[in-house]
Parts: C-alpha cells; structure tokens; sequence
C-alpha cells in the first residue's frame, strides 16, 4: 500500500493533529528518509474512533513516542503513526496508574514527591511508559515488567485491559496482546522517603549522564547474551570506530552507535554497520547477537 494521502487521513482521523514528518527528523538517532502521518489524538476518545476506522479499514498503526529506541525506514510509511503526547499523559500517583505517554523520568519524580517508589534505577531511560513496557525496558537488573499489574488501551479499536503475569515477559521481551495499543499502565509502587528516593533518582540520572556516549543515538544497540555484556564482545571484535556514511560505533562505548551530524542518516547505512558489528562478534566469539531496536 502506498503512502496514504491526507484528504483521506483527514476523514480518518479524529479530534487531533495531523502532519506529515520524516523518520529521521522523529527519532533520536535521526535515521530514515522516508515520510509517515503522523496523528496526535486530543483525548482517547478522538484514538477510540480513529483506531476504529482504521482497524474496518486494514490499515496499519504504529505507536510511537520519542522514537528513543526506533530505526527509521527509507520507505515510505503505510500507515499512521500515533502519536498520544495529548491523549495519554495523566498521572494518578495514589492508584499507579499512568499514561503510556508519560515518560518515565517524570512519572518516578512526581512518585518520590509523593513518597512512592522503587523503580529509581529505570529513571535515566529516555523512554515514554508504553514504549518502556513493548520491549519490557530495564537497567541494572530492574525491569518495568516486575511492577506492571494492569495495562489498559484498544485491541483491533475496541477498549481492551490486560492482566500480564510473569510469564509474559523475559530479558527485553513482553509478550502483548496482538493489535493492543496501550493507552495506561497501572504500575505497582511501593512506600519510600521521598527525599531519599529523589537522591536515588539524580544519582542514577548522574551515573547515566557520565557514561553515555553523547550525541544522536538510539541506545544499546544489542541485547546483552548470557555469555558476556554484548558491549564487550563488540569491544573484542574491533567494533569501535567502524563507520557507515555519518553513522559510527562510538569510541566511548562499542554497543552504542552516534551519528556524527545532524545531517540525515540512511537506514541502508545504519542496516550495514549493524550487521558488520553482528558478523565480527559471530566471527569471533561464535554468538549471534540480537536487537534491542525496533526496526520500521
């Protein structure tokens, strides 16, 4: 299917803000030249009526919120992306339920202001909530899946609420519902000092500041095997500095790639220096390293 055109998007959407965007100028590591609509919802009734039409319609929807972890394509999008910014940003602290829109930094601030918490090593993960749960986001052993009791939101455009268990996530996998676009996730907190949690919070903010390559990025490239930290293995196999167009492994940090520029990057580009860093670590170490991007 072609790229749709905006007088039909227009009858499609509902209540909201309609735009025509390219992947590289919505993602943090800027790559992809194609073009997508992009829909902004006012509120989840204006998604409920939109994401109805285009389940009867067959036609594809994407979720995105910062693009924080999200590779762009070259091709045209056919589809829409929505973006829920407007739609899905509440905040009830007492109950723990917050939008999929919220990013995660501001929901476990205004928690420690509340004195509530638990989830202080997640705060330095530049992701929105429901982006954070799709990939079960985790850092220094914390998982947002561990907290995750109840996600609400619409499957195939009807209102839909899901009550994961255990089994439904592992390392950087949740296994969502088919056709689920989270609108809400109630997330179990737990009683804390809010002056200590907050400490908690700068120092993890810190940590991260200081030990991240600086620059357009999308995060981890790989997913850490079981057998060593993937930022190693790439270390070993000479990763670092390997360079496709204005797209290079940094020097800093051999699972991460920075793109030099603020110029446009190709997602041919980025899809070459993925795969050679992938074949070296196969070469030498014999481990086939997995994702952790959402490829589009």
């Amino acid at each position: 299917m072609t790229l749709p055109n905006g007088e039909n998007l227009e009858r499609w959407c509902h209540n909201g803000r309609l735009r025509l965007r390219h992947w590289w100028k919505a993602t943090s590591l800027g790559v992809g030249l194609g073009a997508f609509w992009e829909f902004a919802p006012q509120d989840c009734e204006s998604l409920k009526q939109t994401l109805h039409i285009l389940h009867e319609e067959g036609l594809r929807c994407f979720p995105m919120g910062n693009g924080t972890n999200v590779v762009g394509s070259d091709e045209d999008f056919s589809g829409v992306v929505l973006q829920l910014r407007d739609a899905c940003d509440q905040i009830d602290i007492a109950t723990g339920e917050t939008g999929a829109a919220v990013p995660i930094a501001r929901f476990l601030r205004e928690a420690a202001h509340a004195n509530r918490g638990g989830l202080s090593r997640l705060v330095g993960i530049p992701g929105q909530l429901g982006g954070m749960l799709a990939m079960n986001a985790g850092a220094l052993g914390q998982e947002i899946g561990s907290r995750v009791l109840s996600v609400q939101g619409f499957r195939n455009g009807e209102p839909f609420e899901w009550h994961p268990t255990p089994d439904d996530f592992a390392y950087r996998t949740c296994h969502l519902p088919d056709n689920f676009v989270i609108t809400s996730l109630r997330i179990q907190l737990d009683p804390v000092d809010g002056t200590s949690e907050a400490a908690l919070l700068q120092e993890e903010l810190h940590r991260r500041a200081t030990s991240t390559p600086r620059g357009h990025s999308a995060g981890s490239v790989f997913r850490n095997p079981p057998e060593a930290p993937a930022g190693k293995l790439l270390e070993l196999a000479g990763c670092k500095g390997l360079q496709r167009g204005n797209l290079q492994v940094s020097q800093q940090h051999a699972n991460w790639i920075v793109k030099l520029d603020d110029a446009p990057a190709t997602a041919s580009d980025c899809r070459a220096l993925f795969l050679e860093m992938q074949r070296r670590v196969l070469a030498l170490h014999g481990i086939e390293l997995q994702s952790e991007w959402r490829w589009m």
